[in-house]
């Protein structure tokens, strides 16, 4: 091998060395390192899932429905699911920006009531999609709507008597040979309270559950507080009631009392849309609702009087 020889080979040699150091296959191997972090954190910043749907609706009822009625102070909006009032319009009133008065709206509020059956089944009025009737005559000149669901071998039948004019509507439950079990049902009213009045800070600090006790003595939750409020009686109960400072949506027993019943409250000062959240929670005798007659109620929507 004469010098030239040499000298090629060894400059073949040293550009293979420069090769193998600077493109080696672990600089992949490195890469794929440094992409993983950047992969797990994006997983973790996927969005939370929503809300969970509502109840699967369980009634050959056919699509649900919506159905008004209206006398000179109310309007109020009811659905076949669950059989109940979906919406209250007050007529004769507007909020403090010139729009109609709605006291609650399917957006913001939803009664619903839950009871047990013999075998343990949970009937949940909100899964059913009540079969309505054609609004008729009431005996004083207003109208009556029953919606009813077949469940548990028997009937549920919930009947609402709007007036002619004024602020109460008449709520009468019966459940016909439903193999329920011997407790009290659950009826639950969640309620968002949206801003009706200028001064927001008000609107809320007025805004609170009231109740009236079967011994004639009165209670409520703390109006002005901004921490949640929770309050649970054990005695019976003759009304109870969301006052949203100058309205009241409200719900009064007039067969039998209301056996308990427990009331929260609290505030999002970060929620632009409501001011303050409330939430009922009453337990209906039994031996009310599956009497001949049914438990008879009434609604109150209207002025704070």
């Amino acid at each position: 091998m004469d010098r030239s020889q040499a000298t090629g080979l060894f400059l073949i040699s040293a550009l293979l060395l420069v090769y193998l150091f600077f493109f080696s296959p672990k600089d992949k191997v490195e890469k794929d390192k440094a992409q993983a972090p950047t992969s797990a954190a994006a997983k973790a910043a996927a969005p939370t899932p929503g809300v969970a749907p509502a109840p699967q609706l369980d009634s050959a009822a056919g699509p649900v429905r919506s159905i008004e009625l209206q006398n000179p102070e109310l309007t109020l909006t009811f659905s076949t699911q669950g059989g109940r009032v979906a919406a209250v319009r007050l007529n004769k009133y507007k909020t403090f920006f010139g729009k109609p008065l709605d006291l609650f709206d399917a957006q913001s509020a939803r009664y619903n009531t839950k009871f047990r059956t013999l075998n343990g089944q949970t009937i949940d009025f909100a899964g059913l999609n009540f079969s309505a009737s054609a609004p008729t005559p009431a005996a004083d000149g207003g109208q009556q709507l029953a919606f009813t669901a077949p469940v548990g071998g028997g009937t549920i039948t919930q009947t609402y008597t709007v007036p002619k004019s004024g602020y109460e509507v008449k709520y009468n439950l019966k459940l016909n040979g439903v193999a329920v079990a011997q407790e009290p049902l659950q009826w639950s009213f969640v309620d968002n309270v949206r801003q009706t009045e200028q001064d927001l800070k008000q609107n809320r600090n007025h805004t609170t559950i009231n109740h009236y006790l079967a011994t004639d003595d009165h209670g409520a939750l703390a109006e002005t507080s901004e921490k949640p409020e929770e309050m649970k009686i054990a005695t019976p109960i003759k009304w109870a009631a969301d006052k949203h400072d100058f309205f009241v949506a409200g719900f009064i027993a007039d067969s039998q009392p209301f056996a308990s019943g427990q009331f929260n409250s609290n505030v999002n000062l970060t929620d632009s849309t409501f001011i303050k959240g409330l939430s009922t929670s009453l337990a209906l005798p039994v031996a009310d609702v599956t009497s001949a007659s049914g438990g008879q109620y009434r609604f109150f929507f209207g002025p704070n009087q």
